[in-house]
């Protein structure tokens, strides 16, 4: 009796720990997954940048982004590798599109979107100068149009105008 008692109990238990795993898969999130929503802030780190926009106002932060066309290396130089433009909406969701109005600043067919308030892109290698390329916003039907100037990695800041 006290055996088919124990086993019960352990029987109990097991289930117990498999249900709080199940349960717990949904909220799991892979590595490269995108944030669930910005929150109001962006980044205006050349290297890495990251524009959140206001669902509600379609507002970027920052209004204006400057990119770099490459990916600096340790050295200060500038690598092979380009940079990721992300863009998210603030509450994580809704249909965000962004389309680029003007060429020479992203890589052909590197902008994506997920559909559910994330899209990102790759920076196109500058010949010479840097490059102002107007885009929209389009978040379910509602657009704006804000800019992104991308420039030759690495150079030093007070070369670059930045407003």
């Amino acid at each position: 009796m006290r055996k088919a008692l124990l086993r019960g109990r352990v029987w109990l238990l097991v289930l117990c720990v498999a249900s709080l795993m199940l349960a717990g898969c949904g909220h799991i999130r892979r590595v490269g997954d995108p944030p669930r929503g910005c929150g109001g802030s962006g980044s205006s780190d050349k290297a890495f940048p990251f524009i959140c926009i206001d669902d509600s106002t379609l507002t970027p932060h920052p209004d204006v982004a400057y990119v770099w066309d490459r990916q600096p290396q340790r050295n200060g130089e500038p690598s092979d590798n380009p940079v990721v433009i992300k863009w998210m909406t603030t509450s994580g969701g809704g249909n965000l599109g962004i389309e680029f109005t003007d060429k020479g600043c992203l890589e052909p067919n590197s902008l994506r979107c997920n559909g559910h308030g994330f899209c990102f892109a790759l920076t196109r290698k500058l010949e010479k100068g840097q490059v102002s390329c107007s885009y929209t916003i389009n978040l379910e039907g509602r657009e704006r149009d804000p800019e992104v100037v991308v420039q030759p990695c690495c150079m030093a800041a007070d070369v670059i105008d930045n407003p």
